[in-house]
């Protein structure tokens, strides 16, 4: 009974990630920035579907990491409901900064947040990232879920924004 289930489970993912496409509804050519600029090259560390550290977390957002002691503090917080609970990576923060972008709780599956491009303007590093939310038609399960992205990027002094572009799914 319980391979039938999980079987089941299986196809059913199977089906929704096959039956849905990304329609581009941010009203800019590529959706990520001006082109023109020269890109910030950055290492996923981490990415999925549910982080412990956020139900004060209300609308996307972007943390910004300089030390391992605050990093490992996010980390903790983050990692708190996985056992047995895993160290934070270590990050040589002389050379590199650590960057999380984390959505709010939704109610389903089929939401995902993700960083597409970093483009250094000069006095300023700006942050794309890509929010998709489930069309209408789309299959979602009823879970809570929580889209996070954790990279890494070479040390700067730049203050960073954050740019969200939203896509909806269409199934």
């Amino acid at each position: 009974m319980r391979t039938k289930t999980i079987r089941f489970l299986i196809g059913l993912a199977a089906i929704f990630l096959m039956s849905c496409n990304d329609s581009d509804n941010s009203g800019v050519g590529n959706g990520v920035g001006n082109i023109d600029l020269p890109e910030i090259a950055f290492t996923v560390v981490e990415e999925g579907y549910y982080s412990q550290y956020g139900n004060s977390v209300t609308a996307p957002i972007l943390l910004v990491y300089d030390n391992q002691p605050d990093f490992d503090a996010f980390w903790a917080m983050h990692k708190s409901g996985v056992y047995p609970p895993s160290p934070a990576p270590a990050v040589d923060f002389s050379v590199d900064r650590v960057l999380v972008v984390m959505d709010s709780i939704e109610g389903s599956s089929g939401y995902t947040l993700t960083i597409q491009r970093i483009v250094d303007s000069g006095s300023i590093l700006s942050v794309y990232a890509s929010k998709v939310i489930p069309g209408s038609g789309c299959f979602a399960l009823t879970i809570l879920t929580q889209p996070y992205q954790i990279v890494t990027i070479p040390t700067t002094s730049q203050a960073i924004s954050f740019n969200l572009i939203q896509t909806i799914r269409s199934c």
